[in-house]
């Protein structure tokens, strides 16, 4: 039997660069490996940005309601294990190669992408475990996306905007008809604001319930009070939050989820708030260090707007970026042009980065200030030491890109 790095070296490679995904092959493949209970009821979540955060809220409130659940997330921040969790907790790496042993075994002559071979392991170990719920977050797009093989009872858009458009198409109409792709005939929607016409088209012609933020339902705030109100279920709860709270969007959307599943709505939001914080997310240490995996234009745009709020609005920001090639890069800066006093570029350990030459191209364009490294850590260790003692220094650009910080941070400041 491999080792579990061992099958992390074998199947990495494998992209959908090199390999064709298929989901009439790899629901074939699930079918020999597993079946589900008919009571495990599945939640499937896509969107351009906050996917996460969405589902790790309705994971931990639905482990309050003392509910068995099954998450899969992508991609992971340092640890593979970080995809595949059961009532919150990692699985093990020996539970992983045996799945992935086992799915070598049945795949017969069929090749597997990377993001195939993790999903029917997170499916195949979920279908042991005899669970209620499983969330489950789209990759890329949703029709074609592996996770797509699973017949949601609740789907989720968190929200709509550019990225992926390589493969998902160039305009916002385009990526939603994608994105739709996970909805089922008659089984409810969830959808956040402002979604583009082929999404809610989609809705309707599948016979959905459709349940839109800020129309079905809201959130209504009021100091660190918050009120839910939802206009077709009827039901309202009112919580308390953590202060400065910035996830209201997906925190209603979650809340959603729970009511229109007959979930209780009375819950600790203050406690989920807190559980329900990711690495990566907006984090900060030792109040100067900010780390964010944004990576498209409007996730550094929400980013832009934490920066412009008390207590860092005031700050200086010595901002670390590198991200994928295919990224817009430009509409990142873009939104932060004016906020950073300088930029610290450097390609990080990933199979296509972007090239920091053509960063600082644009940045040259810009006028704005900044320095080439040969590498992320270098990148960390020289904002680091540009910035005063009173100034905040900004990671982004990609998941790589903060795994890379959040190490040298880690060897160089002790940090947990």
């Amino acid at each position: 039997m491999n080792s579990f790095n061992d099958w992390l070296h074998k199947i990495q490679g494998l992209t959908s660069r090199k390999i064709k995904p298929d989901l009439i092959k790899v629901k074939s493949i699930l079918s020999e490996l597993c079946e589900f209970s008919p009571k495990t009821k599945i939640i499937v979540v896509t969107g351009t940005n906050g996917k996460g955060t969405t589902i790790e809220l309705i994971t931990q409130m639905l482990l309050e309601n003392k509910k068995e659940v099954g998450t899969y997330t992508s991609p992971h921040l340092f640890h593979f294990c970080e995809r595949i969790r059961v009532n919150g907790q990692k699985v093990s790496e020996g539970e992983i190669v045996e799945e992935f042993e086992l799915i070598n075994k049945r795949r017969g002559t069929h090749c597997l992408t990377f993001f195939e071979y993790s999903t029917l392991a997170a499916l195949s170990l979920f279908s042991k475990k005899d669970l209620d719920y499983l969330v489950l977050e789209v990759g890329i797009g949703g029709k074609l996306d592996t996770v797509n093989i699973m017949d949601a009872d609740v789907s989720i858009v968190t929200n709509i905007d550019l990225d992926h458009q390589k493969w998902l198409g160039k305009d916002l109409e385009s990526i939603g008809r994608e994105k739709s792709g996970i909805f089922r005939k008659n089984k409810p929607v969830v959808l956040g604001p402002n979604m583009p016409s082929s999404v809610l088209e989609r809705a309707e012609e599948l016979c959905c319930p459709k349940y839109t933020l800020n129309k079905e339902f809201l959130i209504k705030e009021e100091e660190n009070c918050v009120e839910y109100q939802n206009n077709l279920t009827k039901k309202s709860s009112s919580f308390s939050l953590p202060a400065n709270y910035i996830y209201l969007d997906n925190l209603s959307i979650a809340i959603n989820v729970l009511d229109i599943l007959n979930e209780d709505l009375d819950l600790n939001l203050e406690e989920i708030a807190q559980l329900s914080k990711l690495h990566g997310r907006c984090e900060i240490f030792e109040e100067r260090y900010l780390m964010d995996v944004s990576h498209n234009p409007a996730s550094v745009l929400f980013l832009r707007q934490y920066l412009d709020k008390a207590p860092i609005k005031n700050r200086k920001v010595y901002a670390v970026l590198g991200a994928g090639e295919e990224k817009d890069v430009k509409g990142m800066i873009d939104n932060l042009k004016g906020r950073v006093s300088e930029w610290f570029i450097a390609e990080p350990k990933m199979e296509s980065p972007f090239k920091k030459e053509e960063i600082s191209d644009q940045l040259k364009k810009l006028d704005e200030k900044f320095t080439l490294s040969n590498d992320i850590s270098e990148a960390f260790h020289k904002a680091d030491s540009q910035a005063n003692e009173s100034s905040i220094v900004l990671v982004f650009g990609s998941f790589y890109t903060v795994s890379e910080a959040y190490l040298h941070l880690q060897q160089q400041k002790e940090i947990a």
